[in-house]
């Protein structure tokens, strides 16, 4: 006599807790995929903030600097002293400023100058287990502007 079976069999056990481990492993794999993203949006901003502060610096320029103090004078923007004046404190800092200013040629020429701001920096990359560390990633944010000669702070 053959009586009825309740509950589950060993292989029914074991297949759910084998999917059950694969879903958590998959939940894991995402939430390493996600501190990792919000790691380098953080880094990213901080370098965005770097650039726009370099790019508000050039804005801050005149024909003429005498009698005036925090100006820049535009025939001296091109100078690598300008390059991260009182922006980057910090000489340990992960984030490389690079400046790039050329004169326009043309009918603008000595009237109007290219501006470029690159700052770069090394993030570091996880393997696949998120246990050993693999090589750096190198990562940049550039912004380009025109800068004329004649700005707000010059007399009139």
């Amino acid at each position: 006599m053959i009586g009825k079976q309740v509950g589950f069999t060993l292989l029914e056990v074991a297949i759910s807790f084998s999917l059950i481990a694969i879903a958590a492993l998959g939940l894991i794999h995402l939430q390493v995929k996600l501190a990792q993203q919000s790691g380098f949006a953080i880094q990213s901003i901080e370098a965005l903030h770097l650039a726009e502060r370099q790019m508000e610096l050039y804005q801050t320029r005149a024909i003429s600097t005498s009698g005036s103090v925090g100006l820049l004078d535009f025939n001296e923007l091109s100078l690598p002293t300008y390059c991260g004046r009182d922006i980057i404190p910090v000489s340990g800092s992960r984030y490389h400023l690079s400046c790039e200013v050329e004169d326009v040629s043309g009918a603008l020429a000595g009237v109007l100058k290219s501006i470029t701001v690159e700052v770069s920096w090394a993030l570091q990359g996880q393997g696949a287990a998120a246990i050993v560390p693999t090589q750096p990633v190198s990562h940049a944010i550039s912004l380009s502007s025109y800068l004329s000669k004649f700005s707000e702070f010059d007399d009139k």
